[in-house]
């Protein structure tokens, strides 16, 4: 449900905001459950990013307060950018899944 909401470009310029997306997301998440109960709805992915100012929005904070703005009920599945800015870019996808704090780079598929 939509995408990089801690973006200020995403929000026609204004400073993201959390809590607004919520609201988005509970109306999209019910109307889409009342049209199919077994569809999964899925959150924003981020922007990847630690800078903070008017324009963007670390995507962690982002999401810590989507859910002090009561954003659990309204998605089945947290949206992510999966490579972000951490990741080495010849880790292994499924080596990084056990241990998710090792995560520093970009990935490849397993095996590779």
């Amino acid at each position: 449900m939509w995408n990089e909401p801690n973006l200020a470009r995403e929000w026609g310029n204004q400073p993201p905001n959390p809590a607004q997306y919520v609201e988005l997301l509970k109306v999209c998440y019910q109307s889409i459950k009342a049209a199919d109960p077994d569809a999964l709805v899925i959150s924003a992915g981020m922007a990847t990013t630690g800078t903070y100012s008017n324009e963007v929005m670390p995507d962690d904070l982002f999401i810590e307060q989507m859910y002090q703005a009561g954003a659990a009920p309204y998605f089945d599945l947290l949206g992510v950018h999966a490579p972000g800015y951490k990741a080495p870019r010849k880790r292994h996808l499924t080596k990084w899944s056990k241990n998710p704090s090792t995560a520093d780079g970009g990935f490849l598929p397993s095996g590779t």
